[in-house]
């Protein structure tokens, strides 16, 4: 067995949160200081890099309140995205944060950011969501009509039909958007929360792919280990991320559209597997569509969100790997060992960082299953063996990152 701490730290929801982001990072710091301390009094054998996990909820770097504010007597919803030069600051911020405490691997929650618009990436999720959309209604993956297919699915169109459209290239992009934003904005997430109601579903639609968009909406995780960036994740999930207006009934953001990310959420990280998801990407099973065998799945499942309750059917972590959610919620926040049954993590008590409650917990990674860490860090002195190396499944809408 090989311990290691884990810090979850919890924070105000979005709407409640009136701190810039100079504030939130040193509030950061301090909360990443506090788990440096546990550390340091637990004093675990663990001699490789890692000895500590921190992880924080969704939306730690946006706009004070959520971009939330009042208008006369009327509330409103604003971007709650940072701009790009904010974002860099940030980032360049976290890795002065993580070189400072080189053993922590640090999850930073997330930024909610806006550079500027990329149609190459546009078109890539055109592409990653049209195959998925095909797969999903049982359409047969062909790299070549992936978007073909799905546009057919969704029109009623033969060969002769897509053909006729394809040659009208403005309704043929016109089209593709409604079919994206169908797929992307009426999702079952979608339909269960407020701002799709009333007929809003189409009008935010309108501009999830839209040609005249000056920027795009990122909502990203950054990962982070002895100063160095060693994985990005940027949510997949639009849930209302770019609304704006009439607080209760928004509408899209004007020039802004929100970019879903195409990364697969897995990462292995000095010998660990991890699996990365935020928030209602889990509710929507993100990481769980790899369907891997037990043995090859995450040793540790990281979730970070505003919030999203778990859900053990959408969880991938192996049996004796780890949970670990961190949410504006703190019923929501924990840590626990899948076994397969759920084992709560051993507390190490609790502090406060930023007037929210920073929580410790003890796992234990087991090294003596199938996915063994013998010459690892986390076991340098069994013999090394070598395992097969993590393959992506062959899945038609996976990017294998």
């Amino acid at each position: 067995m090989a311990k290691l701490v884990v810090a979850t730290w919890n924070r105000m929801p979005t709407l409640g949160d009136n701190r810039g982001y100079k504030t939130r990072l040193k509030d950061l710091a301090k909360a990443v200081r506090l788990t440096d301390d546990m550390v340091r009094q637990e004093n675990f054998e663990a001699d490789g890099l890692i000895k500590a996990i921190f992880v924080a909820p969704e939306y730690l770097f946006a706009k004070e309140w959520g971009g939330v504010y009042k208008s006369g007597s009327v509330w409103m919803r604003g971007i709650r995205s940072l701009s790009e030069t904010i974002h860099n600051q940030i980032h360049n911020e976290l890795v002065a944060l993580s070189k400072r405490y080189p053993r922590i691997l640090i999850v930073p929650g997330t930024i909610t950011w806006l550079p500027p618009v990329d149609e190459n990436a546009l078109i890539r999720a055109y592409q990653y969501y049209g195959v998925k959309a095909a797969a999903s209604a049982g359409i047969p993956f062909d790299k070549t009509n992936g978007v073909s297919a799905l546009l057919k699915s969704y029109f009623n169109l033969d060969d002769k039909g897509l053909a006729a459209l394809k040659q009208n290239k403005a309704q043929f992009r016109q089209s593709l958007n409604e079919a994206l934003a169908d797929y992307i904005e009426d999702s079952d997430f979608a339909r269960d929360q407020m701002l799709y109601q009333s007929g809003q579903t189409r009008k935010l639609a309108n501009t999830v792919f839209g040609k005249m968009a000056s920027s795009m909406m990122r909502n990203t995780m950054y990962v982070l280990l002895n100063g160095k960036e060693r994985y990005v994740y940027d949510k997949h999930a639009n849930y209302g991320e770019c609304a704006t207006g009439l607080f209760g009934n928004p509408m899209p953001a004007m020039g802004t559209v929100y970019l879903p990310g195409i990364n697969s959420g897995t990462a292995e990280i000095e010998g660990l597997r991890f699996g990365f998801e935020v928030c209602m990407d889990h509710g929507l099973r993100t990481l769980g569509t790899l369907q891997r065998a037990s043995k090859d799945r995450p040793d540790i499942h990281i979730i970070v969100s505003d919030c999203v309750d778990y859900e053990d059917a959408n969880a991938l972590v192996r049996n004796g790997g780890y949970v670990i959610h961190a949410s504006t919620s703190l019923s929501e926040t924990v840590v626990f060992q899948k076994n397969p049954a759920r084992s709560n993590a051993r507390s190490l008590g609790t502090d406060l960082a930023g007037g929210t409650k920073l929580l410790f917990w003890e796992i234990d990674i087991d090294v003596y299953d199938s996915f063994s860490l013998a010459g690892t860090f986390m076991d340098p002195q069994r013999p090394a063996t070598r395992w097969a190396p993590v393959q992506v499944p062959k899945n038609p809408f996976r990017s294998g990152s």
